[in-house]
């Protein structure tokens, strides 16, 4: 506590006939001004964010699309079974992919107005399913096994 009055004599000794109680006020203001420009920033930092997210998901959705249309030019063409198999497997992962994207672009413009998300049932089975009937046709051509089992 003495190094305060000896700070306080000093200013006092050292600024004769300053007024000392505007300190506070300026350093509050100050502080107020300090805040101010932390928040742009971080609101200028948010926008970036979510132009790069827009941006970037664009930039993917476009050749995604170019995907998809030649798989689904190759699915009315007359090929074998394999072809049409792998153009099957082609055309779900590409929509599966747009999807996501979508997801992507409804998550960056949800977040510029606080998105809020909800807890709801999902079939983990179902899904697990799906994602290994899309490995199985690589199985086979590399020979591999590919199963699965869920206990209920």
């Amino acid at each position: 506590m003495a190094n305060i009055g000896v700070a306080n004599d000093w200013l006092v000794a050292s600024f004769p006939g300053f007024s000392f109680w505007i300190l506070p006020i300026a350093a509050g203001v100050l502080l107020v001004l300090i805040g101010h420009i932390l928040w742009r920033k971080s609101k200028e930092s948010d926008n970036l964010k979510y132009e790069f997210i827009t941006i970037a998901a664009h930039k993917l959705r476009t050749p995604l699309s170019r995907i998809k249309w030649v798989a689904d030019a190759i699915k009315n063409k007359k090929i074998g079974d394999d072809v049409r198999a792998e153009s099957a497997e082609i055309r779900h992962s590409s929509n599966k992919l747009i999807e996501l994207v979508n997801l992507l672009l409804i998550f960056s413009k949800g977040e510029k107005k606080k998105l809020t998300l909800s807890f709801e049932e999902f079939p983990i089975a179902e899904a697990t399913g799906k994602v290994v009937d899309s490995f199985r046709l690589s199985a086979i051509r590399k020979k591999v096994g590919l199963s699965y089992l869920i206990k209920k």
